[in-house]
């Protein structure tokens, strides 16, 4: 036997060490992958389309929300400064400029506020321009017109309008009304003189997502106050009501913490950072004590769930509220900030909206309570309700099916002679949770995209019209044998990813 320095056989026991030290790395790095895999997951509805990249998106956005909140504990930096920097790497530094796209992107102020204008070149010798006024979403505290690019960009390219994307104020450098200021000045400027901007005034639809929805249909009802006509109003998945989180759709997915970064903390901190006296809102806004008595009664017919919603958890209260609540946060149940609460009145002088909500999103309910009320009144909707997808999916796919489909709707509303009715094809009563299949318009029609893109209603009914049940989350129809499946299936993958990953470091250490 050969001896080295009195080791017995030195290469076979350097050899062992090798394939110990292999194993060692291999059940690191799956243990590892087992932990990130138990962190990432969560469970999510079998029809969910791609769900690991909607997890592995939460995951950072929430782990960055975190990062930033421990920044601020320690004075570090700024937890908004943070996701603001998170926001605009997830989908602000991709920009497309395609030379065949002809599109001309400029940079430029209005009334001393800055815009980015999106002009296709055939309109460089035009007088009078379809003009779309964008409004980004975001909260009032997140997004710009660097994250909202490819959005706008897309519009411009896709519709062939005039597009003017505003950069409003946000908080917490600046409370409300500040964003609302911003907006109303540059809208109101460019139909006081749209021949300056050469822009067509008959043809200027208002246009939005989320907060930018928001403040597209306030801005709207505002212009009709004053006169004004706008064309129509593209609204997607847009915050309409600050009057009752009590509403299934709060209840169901604020806890779900949607994107990593829509969840009751963060909720309850946009509303402090709005307000002048940064005062700290407390859960009991999500009771709605926020609100007198008085103003409950007031209110709530305009936001009646068990009246306007196939499926409603009753939370009715008609008690008063915080004092110190009602005083502060009384603007957020006014009609600047609150468009849905207005007379029917004032609903029936909209011009055509485009309306767009998804299943997994907090604002879902307060947009079907606004196309009922929208149809019972006999108001040209076109409405389409994603059951698979969440809120802000438009910003984070390039090949936005979502977003295409409010392109086309647009486009057709601008090859729409202003004054002329919408044309549309039989017009039909959709119910709050059912998409109809009839495409809207000739122009629709006859481009290469599904049938199913959208969404009709006028008011008055059609017997033609096909309709599907959209998935409701908060009413399945499943047995009880298969929710319990389910709800197998879904904690599965947590419980092994965390035994996986608690588990290989105490193997490891075991075996070492």
């Amino acid at each position: 036997m050969t001896t080295v320095n009195g080791i017995k056989n030195p290469s076979k026991q350097i050899a062992s060490k090798q394939t110990v030290s292999k194993q060692t790395i291999f059940l690191v790095i799956v243990g590892l992958s087992a932990l990130s895999i138990s962190l990432i997951y969560q469970p999510l509805p079998e029809n969910f389309p791609q769900p690991w990249k909607y997890r592995f998106l939460s995951f950072w956005a929430h782990l960055f929300s975190k990062i930033g909140y421990l920044g601020e504990q320690v004075n570090l930096f700024d937890r908004i400064h943070v996701l603001r920097f998170l926001y605009y790497i997830a989908v602000g530094c991709f920009q497309i400029r395609d030379p065949q796209h002809h599109l001309k992107v400029y940079d430029r102020k209005i009334l001393n506020i800055s815009v980015r204008i999106y002009e296709p070149e055939e309109f460089a010798h035009e007088d009078k321009m379809p003009t779309v006024i964008h409004f980004h979403g975001g909260g009032w505290l997140l997004g710009c017109r660097e994250t909202y690019d490819q959005v706008t960009y897309a519009l411009a390219n896709l519709t062939r309008a005039l597009v003017i994307s505003v950069e409003y104020r946000r908080v917490p450098e600046h409370y409300f009304p500040a964003a609302l200021d911003d907006c109303t000045l540059i809208t109101y400027e460019l139909f006081r003189n749209a021949a300056n901007y050469r822009i067509d005034v008959n043809r200027i639809t208002l246009a939005g997502d989320s907060a930018g929805g928001n403040l597209a249909l306030v801005i709207t009802q505002s212009l009709l106050r004053d006169g004004f006509s706008p064309r129509a109003a593209c609204l997607i998945y847009p915050a309409l009501q600050f009057f009752d989180f009590t509403l299934p759709s709060y209840r169901l997915y604020l806890p779900r913490n949607i994107l990593g970064v829509i969840n009751e903390q963060n909720f309850l901190e946009v509303m402090s950072e709005l307000t002048q006296s940064k005062i700290k809102v407390t859960r009991d806004v999500l009771f709605n004590n926020h609100t007198s008595a008085k103003d409950k009664k007031r209110l709530r017919p305009y936001v009646d769930a068990q009246k306007y919603l196939p499926i409603s958890l009753p939370f009715d209260s008609d008690e008063e509220g915080d004092e110190n609540l009602i005083q502060n946060l009384s603007f957020l149940i006014s009609p600047k900030m609150s468009p849905l609460l207005v007379s029917d009145e004032e609903l029936s002088k909209l011009p055509p909206i485009i309306l767009f909500t998804t299943e997994y999103d907090i604002l879902r309910d307060e947009g079907f309570i606004f196309a009922e009320r929208l149809k019972s009144l006999n108001k040209t909707l076109y409405h389409h309700h994603f059951p698979t997808t969440f809120h802000g999916a438009h910003l984070l796919i390039h090949v936005q099916t979502l977003f295409f489909a409010v392109l086309l709707i647009t486009l057709d509303c601008y090859n729409t002679q202003a004054g002329d009715e919408t044309s549309t094809e039989e017009p039909s009563t959709v119910d709050s949770r059912t998409t109809t299949t009839t495409a809207t318009t000739s122009t629709i029609a006859t481009t290469s995209t599904t049938a199913n893109s959208t969404s009709i209603s006028t008011g008055s009914s059609s017997p033609n019209t096909t309709t599907t049940p959209i998935t409701e989350s908060t009413q399945t129809s499943t047995t009880t044998s298969e929710a319990s499946l389910s709800s197998i299936k879904n904690n599965l993958g947590f419980i092994l990813g965390l035994s996986l990953g608690l588990g290989m470091p105490v193997f490891l250490y075991w075996s070492s």
